[in-house]
């Protein structure tokens, strides 16, 4: 049985996400330039090249997201609170999209002040990704993000009201991966991750860690 300490796991899920955020991206991307170069038909060239640009734009953008995502600036000087509430200034780009967050950033600082910016850094990261999520694929209206402190447990739910999913036939698909590895990260830092979710009904996450 092998025993991997946070700093290996955390290495690890990086090398998933780089893996599974750039590489299909990346391999189309080649696949395109390789058939420019062996295509007969000339006239098809300006379509293929354009299919390449999108994917390298898109792996671009990648990029840029799991960097900031992994030690984000602002993250690093200001803390847990003000760089989430400034990833939630981002998502109101979406004008369909509302974000509920608690109104007391004092308070909450405080429940973060104990953590450490490796904690800090891993639950922004999945807060951040659970985000994304909704925003790519729940069509929902609304996201609320409640933190509480319930004697020395750090409870953090986020739920939206979007078009929900069936949890068993997801986790066990290759859509599953990045909620596993947002369960991954969190026990990592010996931590609870819950899931809940029903087509039609929405997604709940609860994360509780011992502060």
């Amino acid at each position: 049985m092998f025993l991997f300490y946070p700093e290996e796991r955390e290495r690890k899920s990086f090398a998933q996400e780089l893996h599974d955020g750039l590489g299909p991206l990346l391999s189309a991307a080649k696949m395109y330039l390789q058939w420019i170069t062996q295509t007969e038909d000339k006239q098809d060239i300006p379509n293929l090249l354009n299919k390449t640009q999108v994917l390298l734009d898109e792996a671009h953008k990648t990029s840029r997201e799991i960097s900031h995502n992994l030690s984000p600036h602002i993250l690093q000087n200001f803390g847990f609170v003000a760089a989430l509430r400034n990833f939630i200034e981002h998502t109101k780009l979406s004008k369909t999209l509302a974000v509920k967050f608690n109104e007391d950033d004092e308070i909450l600082k405080n429940y973060f002040k104990k953590l450490g910016i490796q904690k800090e850094t891993i639950l922004y990261r999945v807060l951040t990704e659970s985000i994304n999520n909704t925003l790519k694929h729940a069509q929902a209206s609304e996201i609320g993000i409640s933190i509480q402190l319930k004697k020395n447990i750090l409870e953090i739910i986020y739920n939206d009201n979007g078009i929900g999913f069936d949890t068993n036939q997801t986790l066990i698909s290759t859509t599953g991966l990045g909620l596993f590895n947002m369960k991954y990260r969190i026990e990592a830092i010996n931590g609870i991750f819950t899931l809940s979710s029903k087509p039609g009904e929405g997604t709940k996450i609860k994360i509780q860690i011992e502060i």
